[in-house]
């Protein structure tokens, strides 16, 4: 197969920029230039007539050292009947719709599918009435996203491989299969150059199950580019308690999304899922109330890090606070009991003991590990009405849905 192979990246002069600032995503990728891209990199196949006949044009990008490889695509302009696919070859059973037209939202500028491995093969097809244009540069790939964090550890590069042993896995605890279900890992472009990622979960409304998704306003922060190319994924977590969690590339996805409503002032962002969404998800309720009393217990369900699924307990410790670092004042300190929060887990939701949403997490005490004791999430606050209201127009769902699994 031919290859496009990027030298191996240095991470140790990086390392003061690969966390991230505070109050922005934890970043898990980098992107990468990819110069001079032509045609000639890649091979030309001749599909079989028995197969619809036509061309393929093949090419692997190989990225050494890298947990996973996403290829940017600029000047998208295929022509009618053509199609780009990308997918990981080790996991070819796990495909995502094939690219047309001008992409995904018609701009001609998107990231392709995140391959979780250090390669990424990009396929194009051209039926026989468009074979002539062939030849013609109809996409360009200008650069690539380097996944440089694993997503089994959470942690930079193959160094350390030891997560916090305070973790609690979701899976040990039967009480929230259903609920966690509901949660998400993101993954989007963060600025300047990066890939980072947070956590949200689908939230329910009065009617049909429209793909509303709640995370953290300083997740998305209103970016066009961050909301059109989110990547949710769905069931990243064991099958048993304390078990080895699935392939992150073998479990669904949903891809895009669009703006519903933000309200920085408690860190919050509802936006509508565009892609697919499984089936068997489930769609949290919310209570809608402005505020948690003191001492009431709450849970959080989350991805650390960008990990597979964990679970934390705790209780309201002050029912109005803030937090400077993603400017939300209108906010509930948690003291924590058992389980812990990491970067990563931004945007996931604040649970009551019955499973509704009452909140999603903004910031963390320092540092982070085994002693943390605080994190601050944002609460409905003087927004408590607004949330509903905008969930249950259903012109939202008629005029935006295009996902029905």
């Amino acid at each position: 197969m031919p290859t496009e192979e990027l030298p191996v990246l240095d991470l140790v002069p990086l390392m003061d920029q690969l966390d991230g600032p505070v109050g922005e995503p934890v970043r898990e990728g980098i992107e990468r230039a990819m110069p001079f891209f032509d045609l000639g990199m890649g091979a030309w196949l001749e599909v079989p007539e028995a197969s619809g006949g036509g061309w393929m044009w093949v090419l692997d990008i190989h990225l050494p050292g890298a947990f996973g490889v996403k290829p940017h695509f600029t000047n998208f302009a295929l022509p009618e009947g053509a199609e780009v696919l990308v997918y990981d070859p080790q996991i070819p059973d796990n495909l995502p719709s094939p690219y047309r037209g001008n992409g995904p939202k018609g701009l001609g500028d998107f990231w392709g599918w995140t391959c979780w491995s250090d390669r990424s093969r990009v396929e194009v097809y051209y039926p026989p009435s468009v074979g002539a244009q062939r030849f013609d540069l109809s996409f360009a790939i200008d650069k690539v996203a380097h996944i440089y964090r694993s997503p089994v550890t959470g942690n930079i590069g193959y160094f350390n491989t030891r997560e916090f042993p305070c973790h609690l896995d979701r899976t040990c605890y039967s009480n929230w299969w259903q609920v966690g279900d509901s949660v998400g890992r993101m993954q989007f472009p963060t600025t300047p150059g990066f890939i980072g990622n947070c956590s949200g979960a689908m939230l329910n409304q009065t009617g049909d199950l429209a793909p509303f998704f709640l995370t953290a306003r300083h997740c998305m922060q209103d970016i066009s580019s961050r909301l059109d190319n989110l990547e949710v994924y769905w069931f990243y977590q064991s099958s048993t308690c304390n078990g080895a969690p699935p392939s992150i590339g073998s479990v669904p996805r949903s891809v895009g999304s669009s703006y519903v409503l933000t309200t920085p002032v408690n860190d919050m962002s509802l936006v509508m899922i565009d892609g697919t969404v499984p089936r068997n998800l489930w769609w949290s309720g919310t209570a809608f109330i402005d505020h948690v009393p003191e001492d009431w217990n709450i849970v959080g369900i989350h991805h650390p890090a960008g990990t597979h699924k964990r679970i934390s307990f705790g209780n309201i410790w002050d029912e109005f606070d803030s937090c400077g670092a993603t400017n939300m004042s209108q906010g509930a300190e948690i003291d924590w009991d058992a389980g812990i929060i990491e970067p990563g887990s931004s945007g996931s939701p604040m649970f009551l003991l019955d499973g509704r949403v009452v909140g999603v997490l903004s910031c963390n005490e320092l540092p982070h590990g085994c002693g943390q004791d605080s994190s601050y999430y944002g609460r409905w606050g003087s927004y408590v009405s607004d949330y509903p209201n905008v969930m249950n127009a259903s012109a939202w769902d008629d005029s935006s849905e295009n996902n029905d699994s």
